[in-house]
């Protein structure tokens, strides 16, 4: 019975993480252990120390174009003030805020599927339309459930009646309205 109970205080442990809500999907870099290149990896330029790399799995290679949202999860409660001390260091800004609670639910959005079905529906397309409708999806105004749910019949019929120039040219209108009057909400303290 003792290591039932000690396996149920482990599971009420709060979970520290650090959640970056950012404008555009972030870049990765990599650097190999002594500076070595790994396979048949060849360097852009000779005397680079990093490469950029797009995913940081495979598993994120099929979202990277469209995850907004950064989660890492801290291994010990002391990690989030040495963050905390280093960014205080580099002056960055906005200065990270505490929440006691983020709420966050697998809506799984972007599951490989969906985004397959979109991705053949765009392919019906003229390019103008399909680089709207991809735009609105990498911009993180829409994701895959609003594309094929709820938008996807309202554009098609758009395209049939409208004609697919004048589609086009709302859609881009629309995407930069959009744009142009977002802004990021601020956390509650």
């Amino acid at each position: 019975m003792a290591t039932l109970s000690r396996y149920r205080a482990a599971e009420r442990r709060s979970i520290t993480d650090i959640i970056f809500d950012l404008y555009t999907p972030p870049n990765f870099e990599q650097e190999s252990y002594n500076n070595r290149r790994s396979g048949d990896f060849k360097r852009k330029r000779k005397y680079k120390a990093r490469d950029r790399i797009s995913a940081l799995d495979d598993a994120h290679a099929g979202i990277a174009e469209y995850a907004h949202h950064l989660r890492i999860v801290l291994a010990e409660q002391d990690d989030l003030l040495q963050f905390e001390k280093i960014c205080h260091i580099a002056e960055c800004e906005p200065r990270p805020v505490r929440v006691s609670r983020v709420d966050a639910n697998a809506m799984q959005f972007f599951r490989p599927r969906d985004l397959y079905h979109v991705q053949r529906w765009i392919k019906t397309m003229d390019w103008k339309n399909a680089f709207q409708i991809e735009a609105y999806l990498r911009g993180g105004l829409l994701n895959t459930h609003d594309l094929l749910v709820t938008l996807q019949k309202p554009i098609e019929d758009a395209i049939k009646y409208y004609g697919a120039e004048s589609t086009s040219v709302t859609l881009q209108e629309t995407f930069l309205t959009c744009t142009s009057s977002y802004e990021p909400k601020k956390p509650k303290k």
